[in-house]
């Protein structure tokens, strides 16, 4: 489970530059919340059977939900579901499981999330959202759309302002670009420190999107 609070933070680190706290691996975790982790459905079931709280978490705040999520066990997400999983609990930063599945654009765990009707608006404590979270490095535009057609706020942005055009942009995610301005994604929005999409992209040397984006940004007046 440490692993998952790592990458988790260090995206956030990266990408949104927010505060990180290091996870120690060292310490141990709730066994139905590290089975699901690890992807074990017997021992989830096992644990199940034997009326462990299915929404018991580690020291993290994750739940089994969560780390199942996280790490892409779609048979183990559903039957966490089945068992009547909190869709939206969260964890010590605010994630929620959708949110945490995003990150790497699990789409089967996404979609499972979505049909358990997760909030796909929901704000970690810095502002990320589930399509914001779908449309950075790992992303795939089928998540993205996904998110977008299930009402996903294409505009949302993080408490620094970064929105998910502007991590497609900085990606070089040129789908995934081209799905969120289909989506009236705003392509003049700047982040805190006034960088829009165009110049993330442009600094990455992502040509085609930025010719994209232009296509649509307005002109300054």
């Amino acid at each position: 489970m440490a692993r998952l609070m790592m990458h988790v933070q260090v995206f956030l680190l990266l990408v949104l530059m927010s505060p990180v706290v290091v996870a120690d691996p060292d310490l141990g975790e709730e066994d139905l919340v590290s089975a699901s982790f690890s992807g074990n459905l017997a021992r989830v079931q096992g644990l199940l059977t034997a009326h462990t709280d299915v929404n018991t978490r580690d020291r993290y705040g994750n739940t089994a939900l969560m780390a199942a999520a996280f790490d892409d066990h779609l048979d183990v997400v559903q039957a966490l579901l089945a068992a009547h999983a909190e869709v939206e609990a969260r964890d010590n930063y605010g994630n929620t499981a959708l949110i945490l599945a995003s990150l790497d654009a699990h789409l089967g765990v996404m979609r499972a999330l979505i049909d358990a009707h997760a909030d796909v608006n929901a704000k970690a404590d810095n502002g990320l959202t589930s399509l914001i979270a779908a449309s950075t490095r790992q992303s795939h535009p089928d998540a993205v759309r996904a998110l977008i057609n299930a009402h996903a706020d294409v505009n949302a942005a993080t408490h620094g302002g970064y929105t998910a055009l502007m991590a497609a942009a900085e990606a070089g995610h040129l789908d995934v670009v081209r799905a969120l301005i289909d989506a009236h994604a705003d392509v003049n929005a700047k982040r805190f420190d006034g960088v829009t999409a165009s110049v993330l992209a442009s600094e990455r040397g992502h040509a085609e999107v930025v010719q994209i984006i232009g296509r649509f940004a307005s002109t300054p007046k």
